[in-house]
């Protein structure tokens, strides 16, 4: 088998046979450079939570989690504890924490919803995805990655619209998975590619990442003032890159097929689908 099935097949597994067991190996920890302002803190450990996706909620200091093995949402104290489950999904997968609204990809439901209190509603999409794996929201716009149709599906009150299709070129996708907004610009996960692609407005292609540093399956994506980062599932890595495309570090030892990560001023966190927890990594 190719190295290039090996990795689809091993990053495919996570995404459709739930209640794995992975071999782990590594637990010390390291930063690569080329400037290593970020370092390991320390490892919140939960039990069997087998973690897609992590949003962070600054208001009351808790984790949102989707725990894609066993069909549910968690909330989650800094200790690891769970302060509510939500168990109403299926297949929950990447997600989005905006302005006291959490957006869910429910890849098994073929849909994306959102959390706001007790309400669990589902969000009409002009296009109906084929498992959706991420959903982010900006404004009045709204990204939905569709991972078996290998396109993007957009609202926004101006326009509905869907653009990508299969392949490796400028705004082709081999099953996309997190979509992030950061200004005009949208930034997609595009797993099976090993990269992640930077669009405009105007959905023309304007960066891609990753193919340098030998990624396989870009799952997790995070996008902020300052940083691309992205998690590098089968490599066991997480890249921090600068806005403009800059490696600027590398993590890894105590990654173990991380998944997702956010940041939150001088804290990173990284889900770990592998050992079943959030690594915490501090700046300098």
């Amino acid at each position: 088998m190719s190295t290039s099935s090996n990795m689809k097949h091993s990053v495919g597994i996570w995404f459709f046979s739930w209640g794995f067991a992975l071999m782990l190996f590594g637990t010390h920890s390291s930063c690569k450079n080329p400037n290593s302002e970020w370092e390991f803190y320390r490892e919140i450990q939960l039990m069997d939570v087998g973690i897609s996706g992590i949003e962070y909620e600054e208001e009351t200091d808790v984790f949102w989690v989707s725990d894609g093995d066993n069909n549910r949402l968690l909330r989650i104290d800094r200790n690891g504890e769970i302060v509510e489950e939500v168990d109403v999904f299926r297949r929950p997968m990447h997600l989005s924490y905006r302005d006291g609204i959490l957006y869910v990809a429910e890849f098994g439901a073929d849909r994306a919803v959102f959390v706001s209190g007790e309400d669990r509603i589902a969000i009409p999409l002009p296009q109906h995805p084929d498992s959706p794996a991420g959903v982010d929201v900006k404004g009045d716009r709204m990204a939905v990655s569709d991972f078996y149709g290998h396109r993007i599906i957009l609202i926004s009150d101006h326009q509905d619209r869907t653009f990508g299709r299969e392949g490796t070129g400028p705004g082709e996708f081999n099953h996309p998975t997190q979509v992030r907004f950061f200004g005009e610009r949208l930034y997609v996960a595009d797993a099976y590619n090993n990269r992640i692609q930077v669009f405009n407005e105007e959905n023309d292609q304007v960066l891609s990442l990753g193919e340098e540093e030998g990624i396989k399956g870009v799952i997790g994506l995070f996008v902020d003032e300052e940083y691309i980062i992205a998690t590098d599932f089968e490599n066991h890595r997480i890249l921090l890159y600068s806005r403009e495309g800059e490696l600027k570090q590398i993590l890894e030892g105590r990654l173990q097929n991380p998944t997702s990560v956010i940041r939150n001023g001088n804290e990173l966190f990284a889900g770990n689908h592998g050992s079943q927890s959030i690594v915490v990594f501090k700046r300098r």
